[in-house]
């Protein structure tokens, strides 16, 4: 009862968050992964199905990726995160069966939704001597699987029922007692197609023919290098192997001796020879024809495919990358008949690709799914959901008619295994990639199979790339900073190409992107579907001095405002070698001069250079506020605020002169508590009044616009020190000059005049601390600095206080977050005010109040600023990460902003001029009175504590984000109708918080221990619980934290088994039966009879069957696919049976007529 008291007290004093209903419980919440896009990074193994026709990638992260007809592909993986060995489809059944590194056979059911492992068998190191799994091999229609260990032996495990055989194959077996040493490890295994009893055993020093009934040794043969591949011709007489010398050479089956050369061990030469590899022998109605990759010392022998045909025939395929693994669709999946193949899919390092065998020139096939999306490195990722369908047509077909013109096979696509979903969602998703060169994509998320639109070259707007600037390595990936922390390398920023897109802000309802570059770089651009001539406003920012560089669009000069040594005379111009203070004054990229033409899709009509070449500055944020018209950038140097409509810099300054204000706020106000505490304040007394920095127009006191003991001279007629002023000091020269009064602020960059800037734009008190820094040398401003007193506040000004206290300048202040919003500016003020709120890396939170003229005159009146008393000591300890600002309801408020219209003329910003014309009566948008006075929210979290403040009130509340660990990227999304404050930890956990009472909604663990590097930089929220992330360098992961989104998951994805028959074989005469042919191994009989429970000692069977697999039986969600699936199997089973009978009546027929004919013969 107490504790209940003193929170109502709280709440009637003002000083705890006030409490809403909120709508979002635990129930709500659950975390799912969805489906990943991309290419698998670091694919070492492929499959295909060859009736099914159904290709399976495995990769080194325990990765599975299928792909079909277009519609159909599907990502699963292991649970235990190991490299896949081998991966081996049972023909036509539905099932892939897969090997891990950790010596685990896992047996994978695809006739469902979500594939699953239904069993696995761990193959235990003892049990085999100690061999790890090496090859696996499963014929056609069997269910015995054949596995080869590094040990030498090979075991049989029954697909059925996942239990080992006693029937082994020891190596001492296959020696036969003619050798102790041990062969190696078994590399392959490969059934004879003609006759299934033999079996051919590849170790790594020698080959052996097994005879399955008679468990014997046929003929072993030793070999002088170690086998990289083996294959059996189509009538089983005759088997090739490849060695790592390069040559390929085929033997006699009989008796195993040497039959022929097909290629010769490359002759030894300076470079390496590329083993021969990935070796396939196939039949033809003419001659047999190999496939095989390397064998030469070339360079480019890794990547490129030899196709042979007899002895002169030879064509090569080559790559662009090196070759992991192909295989060939054949017109038969029997070995024993003639295969005519008619594709070739090649797994590459980076793709998939496929080739047309029937063409002459061996043309490739266009692949109907995205592979491509590392290229170039990923550098920045983002997700946006619903936006417009309108725009998501426009990009696609203007993506399609910039495609570049390949030659292609004009055969469909070959690949027609499973059935996409029907499912069509209502909503459109849109997935923006930026890369090391420059370039940004744009993906159609909307399905769950991503779709390319449309590529946007930054490129095309700079004149040139610095050739000396460094270039990432195609394998570097993603170099982003992240907000997360502070412990960024300054040096990174510098590995990144100058192009390298580090931050993107889009809007779908205004069609403009923001785009930022690892030189400093910011450009905007908007959506035209019209071919355009566009001047783009070109702004520059010398970083080094914090000086304000304007060129001329048509000028190959720079304009240099401020010169320190030329005060007081006109602005000299700077030729493009020259340097100021020792830094190079041009920045790495140069925008494109006068009008040039851009191509329809994203057009740049503005571009701001913030940082400086020579200069270690990172790009920490860009927002773009389109309704305002304005820009914010923040670097590791300074905090820039750009109107990008009348082309103008408001502010440009290190964020530790915003810090020198808070600090002499956080003295005001410790030294009104300590007042107020000390002593009763009497009635009628009055509170100082923080102080307000201002670009208002209200002129100095008379003792302070006089001249000083220095000689300064007061300002000339007509101009009016506006803002903050500040104590006397002794300089050595306070002549204030036109350059200095012109603050951060430039004229248009197109327009012809280079004239100073009007004077006191954007003077704020960082404004006049770096005018009185750039009077003083460092020194003489250090001695100042350290003997200046304190402060007290009359009014608006700063004045000396003899005895004050004062505390230093923060070192290297830095903004970490922005966020603009029209809310409550001040204190228990009910006014609502633009703002631009600030996250400083040292906890503070500082706003900017600005002053937006009306739509009518926007383009002629300027925008004003002032740095307004509100400030907010949120941490001491960390940075401030996320900052965000919610209505009375605690829901993201939407800005209105001006919707995409085709039908507009231009795609520049809209002139001095046609602002003067369209100018007509209006208000600000300042200060305005709230019609029903409420609460707003504003939500600032740091690494380890997310807090919560009432405005105007600023009541606080908060909560820690996770105990005992600390939080790498977080956000406030929208879920449904209300908001929710997301986190992702270190220890690999996904924390949910509600707005604004901080209940913690769901924990979870999204990935074990600490997440990858890619996880982390690209950890990443949308509306309605959507997320995603980059799993590797090429793969994106979509995730959901909402349950019903996992529950509808199943219905958007595609079928990867379809019922099909299996081509019979060729059925042989009677009499090729009877003098040739050789009786079929009845496998069961041979391993079943003695299987009894099976070899517990070898390997551990292990259920897998469980998690949400479990969970759908136990509610009987798939009872009705279970009975249809039986149902089609039983259905299918009937068919061969008929089939069967058929065929066995068709050859008792055959059988009587021939008898009858000799009978009638011998007659």
């Amino acid at each position: 009862m107490l504790k209940r008291a003193r929170a109502a007290v709280r709440v009637l004093q003002g000083e705890c968050v006030r409490t809403i209903p909120e709508s979002l419980t635990p129930d709500v919440f659950f975390f799912s992964k969805t489906v990943c896009h991309g290419f698998l990074h670091q694919p070492c193994v492929i499959a295909v199905d060859p009736v099914q026709l159904l290709v399976a990638v495995g990769n080194h992260t325990g990765g599975i990726k299928f792909y079909g007809r277009a519609g159909t592909e599907h990502y699963v993986e292991h649970q235990n995160g190991c490299k896949v060995v081998s991966l081996v489809f049972l023909v036509n059944e539905g099932a892939l069966i897969s090997v891990t590194s950790d010596n685990t056979v896992h047996l994978w059911n695809l006739r469902q939704k979500i594939p699953a492992v239904v069993q696995s068998l761990n193959f235990t190191e003892k049990g085999n001597s100690g061999g790890k799994i090496t090859c696996c091999y499963l014929p056609l229609q069997s269910t015995w699987l054949y596995i080869g260990t590094d040990g030498g032996n090979v075991f049989t495990v029954n697909i059925s029922s996942f239990m080992v055989s006693f029937y082994t194959v020891y190596w001492n077996h296959v020696m036969d007692g003619g050798s102790r040493l041990r062969p190696g490890a078994v590399l392959f295994l490969l059934e004879n197609p003609d006759d299934n009893n033999k079996m051919l055993i590849v170790y790594e020093q020698m080959v052996a023919l097994w005879d399955l009934r008679a468990k014997s040794t046929l003929f072993r043969k030793t070999l002088d290098q170690k086998p990289t591949s083996a294959a059996w011709l189509g009538d089983g007489k005759v088997f090739a192997l490849a060695t790592k010398d390069g040559a390929v050479q085929t033997f006699n089956a009989r008796d195993g001796e040497l039959r022929s050369v097909v290629i010769p061990a490359p002759e030894t030469t300076a470079d390496p020879v590329t083993p021969a590899r990935h070796l396939h022998w196939l039949t033809t109605k003419e001659e047999p024809v190999f496939f095989y990759t390397g064998g030469s010392a070339s360079d480019i022998a890794a990547r490129t495919v030899t196709i042979r045909r007899g002895g002169e025939d030879v064509k090569a395929v080559n790559f662009p990358s090196n070759i992991v693994g192909m295989v060939c669709l054949t017109s038969s999946p029997h070995a024993g008949e003639i295969q005519d193949p008619h594709t070739l899919v090649v797994l590459l390092e980076d793709k998939l690709e496929v080739v047309d065998l029937n063409t002459p020139s061996l043309l490739p096939f266009h692949v109907p799914f995205v592979t491509n999306i590392h290229d170039a490195p990923v550098t920045c990722i983002r997700y946006e959901a619903d936006v417009p369908p309108t725009i998501l047509e426009n990009l696609q077909t203007i993506g399609h008619q910039r495609k570049s013109i390949r030659s292609l096979s004009r055969r469909l696509w070959p690949l027609t295994g499973g059935t996409p979903s029907e499912f069509v969602t209502d909503f459109s998703d849109l997935i923006i990639t930026g890369h090391a060169d420059g370039s940004i994509k744009f993906w159609d998320a909307s399905q769950v199979i991503l779709g390319s639109l449309y590529t946007l070259q930054s490129s095309e707007v700079f004149e040139s790339v610095d050739d000396q600037s460094p270039t990432a390595p195609k394998t570097q990936g993603i170099i982003h900073k992240q907000q997360s922390s502070l412990s960024h390398n300054s040096s990174t920023g510098n590995d990144l190409p100058p192009l390298a897109v580090t931050t993107m802000q889009f809007s779908g309802e205004s069609s403009s992107l923001a785009v930022g570059n690892s030189a400093g770089v910011v450009l905007l651009y908007k959506f035209s579907y019209k071919d355009m001539d566009i001047i783009i406003q070109d702004l520059r920012v010398s970083a080094a001095t914090n000086d304000l560089m304007v060129r001329r669009s048509n000028s190959s000069n720079v304009v240099l405002h401020h010169q320190e040594s030329d005060a007081g005379k006109p602005p000299r111009k700077l030729s493009p070698s020259e340097s100021v203070n020792g830094h190079i004054t041009l920045p790495w990229l140069q925008c494109r001069r006068g009008k040039f033409r851009q191509h329809k899709g994203f057009q740049a009509n503005a571009c701001l250079s913030c940082v400086s070449p020579g200069e270690e500055a990172i790009m920490y944020a860009v927002e773009f506020c389109e309704p305002f018209g304005l820009l914010a950038v923040t670097t590791s140097r300074s905090m820039l605020l750009a109107d990008v409509i009348q082309q103008k810099l408001l502010l440009n300054k290190p964020v530790e002169y915003l810090a020198e204000h808070v600090n002499h706020l956080c003295v005001e106000r410790k030294r009104s508590q300590t007042v107020s505490a000390g002593s009763p304040m009497a009635p009628g007394r009055k509170m100082p009044r923080l102080p307000t920095v201002r670009r208002g127009n209200k002129p100095p006191p008379a003792s302070q616009a006089s001249t000083d003991n220095s000689g300064s001279t007061p300002p000339p007629a007509g101009g009016k020190r506006r803002g903050l002023h500040f104590p006397k000091r002794k300089t050595p020269s306070n002549d204030p000059s036109p350059m200095d009064e012109a603050g951060a602020s430039i004229p248009s960059a197109i327009t012809e005049d280079t004239t100073p800037v009007a004077e006191g734009r954007g003077k704020g008190l960082g404004s006049k601390l770096a005018d009185l820094k750039r009077k003083t040398s460092s020194t003489k401003m250090d001695a100042d600095r350290a003997s200046t007193p304190g402060t007290s506040l009359s009014g608006d000004e700063f004045e000396e206080e003899p005895g004050a206290e004062q505390q230093p300048l923060l070192d290297h202040e830095m903004a970490m977050c922005m966020h603009f919003a029209v809310t409550y500016s001040l204190k228990d003020d009910y006014r609502l005010h633009p703002c631009l709120w600030l996250g400083s890396s040292s906890g503070n939170v500082l706003a900017l109040t600005l002053s937006i003229p009306p739509p009518q005159s926007r383009g002629i009146q300027e925008v004003s600023w002032e740095s307004r008393a509100v400030v907010l000591r949120v941490s001491s300890k960390a940075a401030i990460t996320t900052l965000v600002v919610l209505d009375e309801d605690g829901r993201l408020p939407q800005m209105p902003v001006e919707p995409y219209s085709e039908s507009r003329k231009s795609n520049s910003l809209p002139s001095v001029a046609e602002a003067k014309r369209k100018a007509g009566s209006g208000s600000k948008l300042s200060g305005q009175e709230s019609p029903t006075p409420g609460c707003h929210f504003l939500v600032a979290a740091s690494d380890t504590t997310v807090y919560v403040y009432s405005l105007p009130s600023h009541a606080r509340g908060k909560a820690h984000i996770r105990e005992g660990t600390t939080a790498l990227r977080s956000a406030v999304v929208s879920v449904g109708e209300d908001s929710a404050f997301t986190s992702l930890t270190a220890d690999g956990h996904l924390v949910v918080h509600s707005l604004p009472n901080l209940k913690t909604l769901l924990d979870v663990e999204v990935c074990p221990g600490v997440p990858s590097v890619w996880m982390a930089d690209t950890f990443s929220w949308t509306s309605d619980g959507q997320g995603l992330f980059m799993s590797s360098p090429s793969e994106i992961q979509r995730f959901s934290i909402l349950k019903d989104n996992s529950l509808n998951l199943p219905d958007s994805l595609p079928d990867l088994y379809s019922v099909r028959s299996l081509p019979g074989r060729t059925q042989k005469g009677f009499f090729a039966n009877l003098i040739g042919g050789s009786k079929r191994l009845d496998r069961e009989a041979l391993f079943g009879s003695n299987m009894g429970d099976g070899n517990q000692v070898v390997a551990t069977r292990i259920n897998s069957l469980s998690g949400l697999d479990a969970v759908r039986l136990k509610t009987g969600e798939n009872v009705f696919e279970r009975t249809r699936d039986a149902l089609i199997e039983r259905g299918e089973k009937l068919s061969q049976v008929e089939k069967r009978t058929a065929e066995m009546a068709a050859s008792a027929s055959d059988f009587a007529s021939t008898a009858h004919a000799l009978v009638e013969k011998m007659k």
